[in-house]
């Protein structure tokens, strides 16, 4: 494979808020300064030391000027998808300069992707810009049939890289200094991930072996907010520890690898990014039906199991640590073979270089 294939990512619409994140660490990251985590889909830029566009400013997000000027090295690009006029426009602009425009969902998750195409305006726009794309990459497998049936070429299953193979983004912690449940996500207002449900649900398993159950609550949030005190006076013992969100990128990957498992029922469908951050945290992941958690924790992921199921293997996981050493070791080697960065460039780079020329 040759050194210079690099890959811009480019989201039209996101939130400013979203794309302010921390620097990160050198090894792993994205080229020229970009301030975002390589993880979930600017991951894709970061495993080929590419480059990450997002809108910088409120005012940004009615134009997207930021998004115009990938760097003119730079042959191919990613497009995450949702504002459908802007994405046509930004296709047609990069066609223009002789680039090539791989499309994908900017979220994945099946009820995100109905949302996106839930009117008539919305649906014909989309199959317009698969129509314009050279390609798409679905992450999950419930996008593959969306893409194709819209008129997609080149559909491919790609999932989220995870620079499961940069020793620096090794964050595990020794096995004496892991304690208790980390709850997998932080949205309570959100129905998908199931977050009350799971909260509930490993409580009594909690309570029974004496391990304390950490919740992080976006304080920003008045719902989610307005949950704390319901949860405290609910709660029948002192193991559930609350933690004020949000927290920042690292913060929360440093909380999530002091515990010795993380639990979820998110059903949200998404790229994974707790499966990912687990496996770079070195704990098992258990439940959840996102990318990174079926294809890095096969036997512990949410996908065709029932709740009880799910607490069982937390409860066997917590009580004998062997069993959570091995699940660990299954979980870092299909990760380094399905998904690790180096993997993941050498897929991308044929899959590029097989679309660009096609074109």
């Amino acid at each position: 494979m040759s050194t210079d294939f690099r890959l811009a990512v480019v989201d039209p619409a996101g939130s400013p808020d979203y794309h302010r994140m921390e620097a990160v660490n050198p090894r792993g990251t994205l080229a020229d300064g970009a301030y975002h985590s390589p993880v979930e889909l600017c991951a894709f830029a970061a495993c080929t030391g590419g480059t990450f566009h997002g809108c910088q400013s409120r005012r940004d997000l009615l134009t997207a000027r930021s998004c115009w000027d990938v760097p003119s090295d730079t042959s191919a690009v990613l497009l995450l998808v949702d504002k459908m006029r802007r994405c046509r426009q930004l296709i047609d602009r990069y066609h223009q300069a002789g680039k090539t425009v791989v499309i994908t969902f900017t979220e994945a998750g099946t009820m995100q992707i109905a949302r996106m195409l839930e009117t008539p305006a919305r649906l014909r726009g989309f199959f317009g810009v698969c129509e314009r794309a050279d390609g798409a990459i679905a992450v999950t497998p419930e996008g593959l049939p969306v893409l194709r049936s819209s008129g997609a070429r080149h559909v491919e299953l790609i999932p989220t890289p995870c620079p499961v193979d940069i020793p620096d983004w090794d964050f595990s912690v020794p096995a004496d200094q892991r304690h208790g449940i980390l709850l997998g996500t932080t949205y309570f207002h959100a129905n998908e991930r199931n977050h009350m449900a799971a909260l509930v649900s490993i409580g009594r398993l909690a309570e029974s072996i004496g391990e304390q159950v950490t919740v992080v609550i976006d304080m920003s949030d008045s719902y989610d907010r307005s949950m704390r005190g319901e949860l405290e006076s609910w709660w029948r013992s002192d193991t559930l520890h609350v933690v004020e969100g949000p927290l920042t990128f690292f913060r929360f990957l440093r909380l999530l690898a002091r515990h010795k498992i993380v639990f979820q029922l998110d059903q949200a469908a998404g790229c994974g990014q707790i499966g990912g951050l687990a496996v770079l945290s070195r704990i098992p992941c258990v439940g959840g039906n996102g990318g990174h958690e079926r294809v890095v924790f096969p036997h512990l992921c949410g996908f065709s199991r029932t709740i009880g199921e799910l607490s069982d293997i937390a409860e066997q996981l917590l009580m004998y640590p062997d069993k959570a050493e091995a699940a660990v070791a299954t979980a870092l080697k299909l990760a380094n073979e399905r998904v690790a960065f180096g993997v993941a460039r050498s897929r991308l780079e044929t899959y590029f270089a097989k679309v660009g020329g096609q074109r």
